[in-house]
């Protein structure tokens, strides 16, 4: 994955960079399975010195879609971190609809199914070994 950090007007760099470069391997662990090559990381931070807002945005370019966050808060670290957390959040929605997952039909009540399947054969095997150790 290419990716492209841009700091604006800020001079506390070396923290808030090793937070982003953090963030930046943690969104490239979730799109390895794409082609390296289609997918592109562009990251904005910049601090306005007249209100003190820190702003963070973020694009993703990905396969067919475009992925984009942005945040404002008073704390770049906090920024950073929410910003990240949504792009990851739109990744997942991503891989979901290319999985086709909108048409799969009942996930819950499959996965709510195999845990009571799952929970009655452990206590089936939990009675039977009860039942040979008493004879």
């Amino acid at each position: 994955m290419r990716h492209n950090i841009e700091f604006k007007d800020i001079s506390e760099k070396e923290e808030l960079r090793k937070l982003t470069e953090e963030m930046v391997a943690k969104v490239e662990k979730k799109v390895e399975a794409l082609p390296p090559e289609t997918v592109f990381l562009r990251a904005v931070i910049e601090e306005s010195a007249g209100d003190k807002l820190w702003r963070v945005s973020v694009t993703l370019d990905l396969p067919g879609n475009v992925l984009a966050a942005r945040q404002e808060t008073r704390d770049g670290s906090t920024a950073i971190r929410a910003a990240f957390a949504d792009i990851e959040r739109q990744i997942e929605a991503y891989k979901s609809s290319v999985r086709g997952e909108q048409y799969w039909k009942r996930l819950a009540r499959r996965k709510q199914l195999r845990q009571k399947k799952a929970g009655a054969a452990g206590d089936a095997k939990a009675k039977m070994a009860g039942g040979f150790s008493q004879s």
